[in-house]
């Protein structure tokens, strides 16, 4: 046998740790998730990918998808290599998609009837109130006492009236007691007037007191401007909203948008406290100023 001769000290226990040594060797390649199905340069794609692919109607089948995954990814890492990912569009997609799914994953808001309802009650009445009116007048010319007097006269016929003539027998004192020539031979009738909108005939006034009567009334004698007036309400409608029942589908988009801002607010404080967020510069907000009159053009000499 051969003699290896002697070997120092210092270099047999170097040898002696490098056989020890319990550090495996670096793996070349990644060990593949359990639902890959290929892999493009150092990027899996797993079978989950292949499944949203075609739910999403990218492809119709996962031959097509997997063809066309290989494709994507082959593309994506020729754009990395190219720094492409690294361009302000690319990041802000990319935080923004993020971002989306992030808040896509708390859980949806849903209404009981009970929110809805309060949600309805909190709402203001809507429209303005109206009435259907009709009117004797009676133009001042000089004699303002007679004037009045013979609207009172009115007044009291009609309310001597029994109740199914009066709709008939007011229409009788216009034309015998008004002299207004719109309204004299249509029954006094000026139609439905609204509060807050002005009228051709009838002064403000007297379109407040009417849209403000409860139900069926004759007004008191009334001198406003040129003339004696007479009015009769046979109907009012005051504001209002529309049914629950009709407004409920809305008001439960409206408050799921509602809830899900509120949610927002909420998730964005609660990251706020996980993550440091640390304002290098501080931009001063753009306010919108009126555009500056050109001014006009010096005459040619």
């Amino acid at each position: 046998m051969k003699s290896c001769g002697w070997i120092p000290p210092v270099l047999a226990i170097a040898v002696l740790l490098s056989s020890c040594d319990p550090t495996p060797p670096a793996p070349s390649e990644k060990t593949a998730p359990p639902d890959a199905v290929a892999k493009v340069g150092d990027r899996w794609i797993l079978e989950s990918d292949i499944d949203f692919a075609i739910e999403s109607g990218r492809a119709i089948d996962k031959s097509s998808a997997l063809e066309m995954l290989i494709e994507d990814e082959l593309f994506a890492a020729m754009a990395r290599r190219e720094k492409l990912d690294d361009e302000p569009s690319v990041r802000a997609a990319q935080r923004r998609m993020l971002a989306s799914r992030y808040l896509e994953s708390a859980p949806d808001p849903e209404p009981t009837e009970a929110d809805l309802k309060a949600a309805w009650e909190a709402l203001p009445s809507a429209g303005a109130a109206w009435a259907v009116t009709a009117v004797l007048r009676q133009r001042i010319t000089s004699d303002r006492e007679a004037a009045v007097a013979n609207l009172e006269t009115a007044r009291e016929e009609w309310l001597g009236l029994a109740d199914p003539e009066k709709q008939r027998g007011f229409g009788a004192l216009a034309v015998k007691f008004s002299d207004d020539a719109d309204t004299r031979y249509q029954g006094g009738s000026l139609g439905r007037v609204t509060r807050g909108q002005p009228h051709l005939i009838l002064p403000e006034e007297l379109v407040e007191w009417a849209t403000g009567q409860t139900g069926p009334a004759l007004s008191k004698i009334e001198v406003i401007g040129d003339s004696a007036w007479l009015i009769r309400v046979s109907e009012v409608g005051k504001p209002g909203k529309r049914p629950f029942e009709e407004m409920a589908p809305e008001l439960k988009v409206k408050w799921k948008a509602e809830a899900m801002r509120e949610a927002q607010q909420k998730r964005f404080s609660e990251a706020a406290e996980e993550v440091s967020i640390e304002r290098l510069v501080e931009f001063e907000e753009k306010r919108a100023s009126k555009p500056a009159t050109p001014e006009p053009p010096s005459p040619e000499r």
